[in-house]
């Protein structure tokens, strides 16, 4: 029974959940330049990480945080494709080849 009290004194010292707020910004389309985005990954900073493919051909790795896109590597250099990103507070991004030549 004391268990029972205790937990319901618990409950009633507790604050009340309140809904977070998050803003969200557009960071990138298909358009003249993407023929798809895909495999968006974000940190907790909010940076966003993504797959994109391009409309020239070829695919690439982009990040953001809302503002200007970051290129971190296309399929013109020894990447030819890419999987899902990944990306933690550090500079670093995970890229892996999909397909090896």
């Amino acid at each position: 029974m004391s268990r029972i009290c205790f937990a319901l004194a618990a409950l009633a010292l507790c604050t009340p959940a309140h809904a977070q707020h998050y803003t969200y910004a557009k960071i990138a389309e298909t358009d003249d330049v993407f023929s798809f985005v895909s495999s968006p990954a974000v940190n907790d900073l909010g940076t966003v990480a993504f797959r994109a493919g391009l409309v020239a051909g070829g695919e690439a790795m982009y990040t953001s945080n809302g503002g200007l896109l970051t290129l971190i590597a296309d399929s013109s250099g020894p990447i030819r494709t890419f999987s899902r990103p990944s990306i933690n507070r550090l500079p670093i991004r995970h890229l892996r080849d999909h397909h090896p030549t």
